[in-house]
């Protein structure tokens, strides 16, 4: 078959002026090569619910071998999340290394990038507070060792930035 006109409208894209592949399905082959090739994981970092508070979440995107290091880098880090659960409720701990989570199975890895295109999901994110703790050099609070600091912030930022 001889390509003379290849358009993509609304639908997707028509060759020669007959429909070859909807926007989803060229979605999803997309997605399923970058996991592909950028052997995408899921990093899951989740806290369970416990008397008036329903758990913490967030799961990001990551080439496997940075969630790998994501996940020795982030056991025993201290998280404060303040009152998120109500008044005097004072949510923090350190994260355990049973609460990280890499999900290597490639229905769920497409289904989360088919449902957050973005890569992320939480309700609230661990990253954003170790971030604004490393941005206002308070490695104390994440229970880091003085010694420590400088190595933390440079793997934590080539990790997820």
């Amino acid at each position: 078959m001889e390509i003379k006109k290849l358009e993509i409208d609304a639908q997707g894209l028509l060759v020669n002026g007959v429909l070859k592949w909807t926007l989803e399905e060229m979605t999803e082959m997309v997605n399923e090569n970058r996991i592909k090739n950028k052997d995408e994981v899921i990093l899951k970092i989740e806290w369970e619910s416990n008397r008036n508070f329903d758990g913490a979440y967030e799961y990001t995107l990551l080439p496997k071998a940075k969630a790998i290091k994501a996940k020795e880098l982030l056991t025993g880090i201290n998280v404060h999340f303040g009152e998120i659960a109500g008044k005097h409720s004072d949510i923090y701990g350190d994260i355990e290394e049973d609460e990280i989570t890499i999900v290597t199975d490639l229905g769920e890895i497409k289904e989360f990038k088919r449902t957050y295109p973005d890569g992320l999901d939480y309700n609230h994110s661990f990253l954003g507070v170790i971030s604004d703790y490393i941005h206002m050099s308070e490695f104390e609070s994440l229970g880091v060792e003085e010694e420590d600091e400088e190595s933390f912030k440079q793997q934590f930022e080539e990790i997820f930035n």
